[in-house]
């Protein structure tokens, strides 16, 4: 049943017959009742509603870095959708069930920030290593602005490190669990700015290294 605050007038929340009131984001809004269909769903929209699966139980583990590299991107959706919408459009590949990421095009982070110049990585022992040229001071870029440093496997759980360092450290690492041995991990590297700078870079793709 609805409620309402302010008369029969005002805006109302819940459901009032065939109208749905609710809020979202603060935004105050009024939707029909979806008509029943006893239609079976056709090829195509089995198709979608299995890439949107396979595009969220991707995107599930990486949840803290998306909040933080999409915030900017934001536009009456949620980071999380944001960063959705992006690998559906950009980076998600095939036909059902053989979806694949096209990693190259995956974006961890996205915004007008100046990114990372001449960065790179390599596999020493356990750890994946992470290089980049401190370019503090290029465009709006910022000594103190946090990288965020990510590695993303098929075959594995994604490494991830948020504000560890800092742009002018010019380096980070990522620690590779045991048991991951044959797994290819594809590296990106991005930065957000810190305190009231809000502002993201576009995030670089790295490359691969492979755990021997």
């Amino acid at each position: 049943m609805g409620t309402t605050k302010k008369g029969i007038l005002g805006n109302f929340y819940g459901k009032v017959g065939t109208v749905i009131g609710s809020k979202w984001k603060g935004i105050k809004y009024m939707r029909s009742l979806p008509d029943p269909s006893s239609k079976p769903p056709t090829n195509r929209q089995l198709n979608q509603r299995e890439k949107f699966r396979q595009a969220t139980a991707f995107l599930q583990p990486l949840g803290p870095v998306l909040r933080i590299g999409f915030r900017t991107q934001q536009q009456k959706q949620t980071p999380i959708n944001a960063a959705l919408s992006d690998l559906l459009i950009n980076a998600m590949e095939g036909e059902a069930p053989a979806f694949a990421i096209n990693y190259e095009r995956l974006k961890i982070a996205k915004g007008n920030l100046t990114g990372a110049r001449d960065a790179s990585t390599n596999l020493e022992d356990s750890s994946i290593n992470f290089s980049w040229h401190d370019n503090s001071g290029e465009g709006d870029a910022h000594a103190e602005d946090d990288a965020l440093v990510v590695a993303v496997s098929d075959t594995a759980a994604p490494l991830m490190a948020i504000g560890a360092v800092s742009r002018s450290n010019a380096a980070a690492s990522l620690t590779v669990p045991q048991g991951t041995s044959g797994s290819i991990f594809h590296c990106y590297l991005a930065f957000a700015g810190t305190g009231e700078r809000t502002q993201v870079s576009n995030s670089n793709y790295l490359g691969t290294v492979e755990i021997p």
